[in-house]
């Protein structure tokens, strides 16, 4: 499915960000700088930044390869880059605090934005993950293999193979001169 539809899966994946970066940005806002605000007089002012913060945050998980779908094998390999986008996201949000002085008594929501962000981020990749991998033991999303050869060493290798299902690859057959001795049932050509 992923091979197929990556451009879109890469795409909803952006949207999410997006959205999660604007709400979140959006409702800490409103719940630590500025609680009693009217929520209509608070949207007016801040929507137009919740929307550059959104982009800039899919920007920077972008060029950190955030991105890339077959690039992380683990999750820490999903963590690291978005550890790094919140960085890069922290050093460039709080600069653009000192250098607009904007709201400066109430800018303590930042410290909680970024963290809290990157979080989230890693969190929603978990969750895919989570779901992809459930998928693949379902025999979902899968690639064929045929080994090659039929000698034990390529039987404990499909053996493994066949073992470890979230990693997408199933073995069909084997290719050599005689069947598989650990396995004369299996598909030889």
């Amino acid at each position: 499915m992923i091979r197929r539809h990556g451009r879109l899966f890469r795409l909803a994946l952006m949207l999410v960000d997006g959205a999660t970066a604007a709400l979140t940005s959006l409702i800490l806002y409103q719940a630590v700088a500025h609680p009693r605000a009217p929520a209509a007089d608070f949207l007016e002012v801040f929507w137009l930044r919740a929307i550059v913060y959104a982009v800039a945050w899919v920007a920077l998980l972008y060029v950190h390869g955030a991105y890339r779908l077959r690039a992380h094998w683990t999750i820490l390999g999903e963590a690291v880059p978005i550890v790094r986008a919140t960085g890069w996201l922290a050093l460039l949000g709080i600069a653009a605090l000192f250098i607009s002085a904007t709201d400066v008594q109430g800018s303590g929501w930042a410290l909680l934005l970024f963290p809290l962000q990157g979080a989230i981020a890693v969190g929603l990749r978990a969750t895919v993950r989570v779901i992809f991998m459930a998928a693949r033991r379902r025999g979902h999303n899968t690639r064929n293999v045929v080994v090659l050869g039929t000698g034990p060493e390529a039987t404990a290798f499909a053996r493994l193979v066949d073992e470890h299902s979230v990693l997408g690859v199933r073995v069909i057959g084997y290719l050599g001169p005689e069947p598989p001795v650990s396995d004369p049932d299996a598909t030889w050509w």
